[in-house]
């Protein structure tokens, strides 16, 4: 799999508007130079940035945040908005 651990699964959201026996779009991210001369050109349909550089704050025993999020463990009630905090980064 080419795309990072913890990634949302490129081929999940995008399986809809693929073609029937499209092959499993998140390998195909590991080599995006080897498709098909007729493929249309991916630069066309990403949007690639830069990660974020800022940081946000938190408490020094707060729970690891890759680590829930892989685990897919939800946050606990009252917990901040999270897209508040990321919304300049999504």
């Amino acid at each position: 799999n080419a795309l990072p651990d913890g990634h949302p699964s490129a081929d999940s959201l995008l399986k809809n508007v693929l073609p029937d026996g499209h092959p499993e779009v998140d390998s195909l991210f590991g080599d995006p130079e080897g498709l098909p001369d007729w493929h249309p050109d991916l630069s066309i349909m990403l949007l690639v940035r830069e990660l974020p550089r800022g940081a946000i704050p938190v408490y020094f025993d707060h729970p690891d945040v890759m680590e829930s999020y892989i685990a897919g463990r939800a946050l606990p009630a009252g917990h901040i908005s999270v897209t508040d905090k990321l919304e300049d980064f999504l």
